[in-house]
């Protein structure tokens, strides 16, 4: 149900092919803000109003069929010819509705909070590993500082500002760094292994499907 939301409340007011190749070409710096908007916007989506709205939206998908069920014909014995005979449907339709209705509304909860908390715990909560990480061919070295938490060397001060100056002097640019510094790795060792671990830094499942 939420899946089918979130083309309705969504799909239809931005390019999904657009909006993900957009964020595709774009640097996980410049991505945070739009993970924290959805990450906001799914903190106050979470209520029955929205539920609500999400919920006739998906019944207005659903094919209109009346179908009515099969009635047993109801054999009355003739011992009861003398009286007056009355017959009332059932009552509990609308008893039915409303577990039904609460039962979608606890699952979309759920949802919402799964969701949520996957995307607080792989980006809220690491941005600052996420900056260093998309900023690291800027070589600042305090942006470094977190890479020893991951158990990763990373090289002297004195190392990155050789390094800065070697690319500076040899016009080497951004996409081309890893190459050189393989090339010149005997000369800058700390500096290439520690550009080497973080390019193979292990990413989620939803950034290969993405990919």
């Amino acid at each position: 149900m939420y899946f089918i939301a979130n083309n309705t409340f969504i799909g239809n007011r931005i390019d999904q092919k657009s909006f993900f190749s957009r964020i595709k070409e774009t640097g996980l710096t410049l991505v945070i803000p739009i993970i924290h908007s959805v990450i906001n916007s799914l903190k106050q989506s979470r209520n029955e109003e929205v539920f609500n709205a999400i919920l006739k939206d998906c019944e207005n998908l659903l094919p209109e069929t009346e179908t009515e069920s099969p009635k047993r014909k109801r054999k009355t014995t003739i011992k009861l010819n003398e009286y007056i005979l009355s017959e009332s449907s059932g009552t509990y339709t609308n008893y039915v509705n409303d577990d039904i209705n609460i039962s979608l509304l606890s699952t979309f909860y759920e949802v919402i909070d799964i969701i949520k908390s996957e995307m607080e715990t792989r980006f809220e909560k690491n941005d600052e590993l996420i900056k260093a990480v998309s900023n690291i061919y800027e070589l600042n070295y305090d942006d470094f500082k977190i890479f020893n938490d991951l158990k990763i060397n990373i090289p002297s001060k004195e190392e990155i500002i050789c390094v800065k100056n070697y690319l500076k002097e040899n016009n080497i640019s951004n996409k081309n760094i890893f190459l050189e510094l393989y090339q010149q790795r005997k000369a800058f060792k700390a500096t290439y292994e520690m550009i080497a671990a973080v390019e193979v830094f292990g990413c989620s499942s939803a950034v290969c499907e993405l990919q």
